[in-house]
């Protein structure tokens, strides 16, 4: 029988993933000791770059385990997390991805042994997905895996916008032994959205 992966198998497997091209943190306070957020990563390449991350079991598949997700990531918005010795609000990114995994956008239904099955609107390896869109409204983005001729990369996206990817580096024509890393001026247009975003207006 297969083990069923729990929220600490996908925070094992994010840090082995990741920990060749971020440095991290586990299990950060905020500042006010209120919240804790399960990892901080911080770019290699640019340390002026961080990012948090909040981690469900994928097996959380109720509306209510994904609401609860969801606005658990919100609160953390609000929140300043050490960061290179200085306290911070910090883009917040969700894991798994919810788009695609949990909620799709239904565009073609087709009926098969009385059975409804449903395609997305957005193919799984589509960089973009309605659902990412919705999250972005709530300044969350998402950690996603998507597949291209070349392989597997991983996608670091905020409302359909890749800030930082693992993608390799298209040069002169070819692919050369680097990967593209966070893209500064999304980024940058990211961290100035999470400082005027404000839910109680």
């Amino acid at each position: 029988m297969t083990k069923k992966l729990n929220e600490q198998d996908l925070v094992n497997g994010l840090i082995n993933h990741l920990k060749r091209y971020f440095y991290y943190e586990l299990e950060v306070w905020s500042k006010d000791e209120k919240r804790r957020i399960d990892i901080v990563i911080t770019d290699k390449k640019n340390k002026d770059v961080s990012f948090g991350i909040e981690c469900k079991s994928i097996d959380k598949k109720k509306g209510d385990d994904i609401g609860k997700h969801i606005l658990q990531a919100l609160r953390y918005n609000f929140k300043e997390f050490l960061v290179n010795g200085t306290y911070k609000r910090i883009p917040i990114f969700i894991a798994p991805p919810i788009s695609y995994n949990f909620l799709i956008c239904p565009d073609l239904k087709e009926i098969i042994n009385n059975i409804e099955y449903f395609s997305d609107r957005h193919d799984k390896n589509n960089k973009h997905h309605t659902i990412n869109g919705l999250l972005g409204a709530m300044c969350l983005g998402e950690i996603r895996t998507i597949e291209t001729n070349r392989g597997k990369n991983t996608i670091i996206t905020f409302s359909n916008n890749i800030i930082w990817t693992n993608k390799q580096k298209w040069v002169d024509g070819k692919y050369v032994n680097d990967y593209i890393g966070t893209d500064l001026i999304k980024y940058n247009k990211l961290i100035d959205k999470i400082k005027n975003f404000n839910i109680n207006d």
